[in-house]
């Protein structure tokens, strides 16, 4: 198959663009390249003044991020354990002591909206409590929600995504000692995104793991889980918010930059973190409400939290930024730097229009959106081969004529890029025609051949190719290709091989031929453009052929077999070099609270 697919119009290189991917560092994805925070009795961050409350470890303007998911997927495998019987008999206990469960009945009265409708419960523990309380503890009245569900974590990641839990259903969604147990986080809290109303609550609790030995909930801990301290969780956690629906698209208005990081670009909004019974006098509201529970209580049971709210979708007249922004928080095939530099372009090109008015923008960017998610559900497996920069580059020069009722367009782009079997009337031949492009040269050409693939506007033979298509293999590339090679290269023997020949060849049928055909809707009418253009590009001169090529050279990065992402992106290549030195540092500081950790250990004994 690999040999049947190897003449495809991309893969016909022998290397692909791997070597346009900087390598990263063995290890890199298992750390935290984030402002991290110490163990349970370090210093946490302090909270201001005016934005303490009861519990408040790490307010939303606090969390720091790296520029993609900082983990691997190895780390949410499951620890072997022993004692899987003593687990399933001790189960049944829950997690938390009494102390413990008053704070979060506590926590649910301030942060449950009073008598709230349905709220589902994901039970991680076994026990099938949930500590919701029946009635207010307070002297303000707070009513119980309406419609409690609960499920367990295994029935969970058996049944979600299923109409069991509906689109939009619940007002608030609890993983109840479960995040620990997830083993696609990522696609877990997308789903808990999905299920939730706008603006609906999702909090993610959980406890130390000491308080879960002996435990039911032990067995269905992930590796990674062990490899932190509790309050590196609430990063940990943070980042299955944050990276499910969060990440900014980047699409940076630069008018008002400061709007658009505070007010769009987060699917999650006012991401929080808390911790109870315990006291490091960072927190004034904190410390007096962890003084009416055993806080000092070193055998008592600590609790954290993480939650954050759906953000509701952009309004319309919010413009064409928040508009693509909100298109994008729920691409998930889409990495963070996917959404980053495939929503610049598509800005750029929008604003390029400068007779469109903001609504005509905002249309725009709303379809162009939703195209991105459908296209790169095809680029995603590619994403392992060809670089983020390019892909983007393909994704944003697609989506304006990208339909997204057509599956010839998604076939198409499937065949082009090797995903499945081309056909032998065109894209093998094709692949055979244009073996000496670069990738970022076969990207920008299946850009200009994917939209004839939408079979609601352009007729199509039995095979599916597009009329307007099917002189190019045959007639049209050949030609051109031996036309340029002696008449614009004689210095090359085998000039009709060379990347030059075949480059301008593509960039003659793009600029020329395919605008002329677009209207076509006969055999007859494609094969008198064919002619015309046969005819007419040996009337240009030869000088006026090389600025051609060299035109075609100055829109697009020349890809070369050492090119390094740099010299695709320098921007991109800038921040992976901050985030690795972010790594190292906080390797650095993982290392040293180690250290810290053993001293004030070896002084107490």
């Amino acid at each position: 198959m690999m040999g049947e697919r190897g003449a495809c119009l991309i893969l016909m290189l022998k290397v692909v663009v791997l070597y346009a991917l900087v390598p990263i560092e063995k290890g890199w994805l298992r750390r935290m390249p984030m402002q991290m925070i110490g163990t349970k009795k370090s210093n946490l961050p302090e909270v201001p003044e005016a934005l303490q409350e009861p519990g408040l470890k790490v307010p939303a303007i606090a969390w720091k991020w790296p520029r993609s998911f900082p983990f691997g997927k190895d780390g949410f495998d499951v620890i072997d354990m022993d004692d899987t019987d003593n687990a399933k008999e001790e189960g049944i206990k829950g997690l938390l002591d009494e102390d413990a469960a008053e704070a979060l009945a506590g926590h649910y009265e301030r942060h449950l909206m009073s008598g709230t409708d349905q709220v589902l419960v994901i039970d991680g523990s076994g026990s099938g409590k949930t500590y919701i309380p029946s009635s207010s503890s307070g002297s303000e009245i707070w009513l119980p929600p309406v419609n409690v569900q609960v499920v367990s974590i295994s029935t969970w990641n058996i049944e979600r995504g299923t109409e069991k839990f509906g689109t939009e259903k619940y007002d608030a969604v609890i993983l109840l000692h479960a995040a620990e147990s997830l083993r696609s986080p990522r696609s877990a809290f997308r789903e808990i995104y999905r299920i939730l109303k706008a603006n609906g609550r999702a909090m993610c609790i959980f406890t130390s793991l000491e308080a879960s030995k002996n435990t039911i909930h032990k067995s269905q801990i992930s590796k990674m889980w062990s490899d932190y301290d509790d309050a590196q969780r609430l990063w940990v956690v943070g980042s299955f918010f944050h990276f499910s629906a969060g990440a900014p698209a980047a699409v940076m208005d630069e008018s008002n930059t400061q709007l658009v990081q505070e007010v769009w670009g987060a699917g999650w909004r006012s991401l929080r973190g808390f911790e109870y019974l315990s006291s490091d006098g960072t927190n004034v509201v904190a410390d007096a409400f962890a003084s009416l529970t055993k806080s000092n209580n070193e055998d008592g049971t600590p609790l954290f939290i993480v939650q954050a709210d759906k953000a509701a979708p952009a309004i319309f007249s919010a413009g064409p930024t928040a508009a693509l922004d909100t298109e994008l928080w729920i691409a998930s095939a889409m990495e963070e730097d996917d959404k980053r530099l495939a929503a610049t372009r598509i800005l750029n090109l929008m604003r390029s229009e400068i007779t469109w008015s903001i609504e005509d923008q905002t249309r725009f960017a709303i379809s162009c959106g939703m195209a991105l998610r459908s296209i790169y559900q095809v680029l995603q497996p590619m994403s392992r081969v060809i670089a983020t920069p390019l892909l983007a580059q393909l994704a944003s020069n697609l989506a304006p004529k990208w339909n997204l009722k057509s599956t010839a367009q998604i076939n198409a782009l499937k065949e082009g890029l090797g995903l499945i079997a081309p056909r032998d009337l065109f894209w093998k031949p094709l692949g055979t025609l244009t073996a000496k492009l670069s990738v970022d040269d076969k990207l920008w050409l299946l850009a200009d051949l994917i939209p004839f693939f939408d079979e609601n506007r352009f007729n199509t033979n039995q095979q599916g190719v597009p009329i307007a298509l099917l002189p190019i293999v045959p007639d049209i590339l050949p030609a051109t290709i031996d036309y340029l090679g002696p008449t614009v290269f004689p210095e090359f023997p085998d000039a009709k091989d060379t990347v030059d020949c075949q480059l301008l060849a593509v960039e003659l049928i793009a600029r020329d031929y395919l605008p002329d055909v677009i209207q076509a809707t006969t055999t007859e009418q494609v094969q008198q453009a064919a002619n015309r253009f046969i005819a007419w590009f040996p009337t240009l001169s030869k000088d006026e052929l090389r600025q051609a090529l060299d035109d075609r050279r100055s829109y697009r990065d020349i890809a070369s077999e050492k090119a390094e992402l740099a010299a695709i992106d320098p921007e991109a290549a800038a921040k992976k070099a901050d985030d690795l030195r972010r790594a190292l540092q906080v390797e650095a500081m993982l290392n040293e609270i180690a250290r810290r950790s053993n001293q004030s250990i070896r002084t107490s004994t």
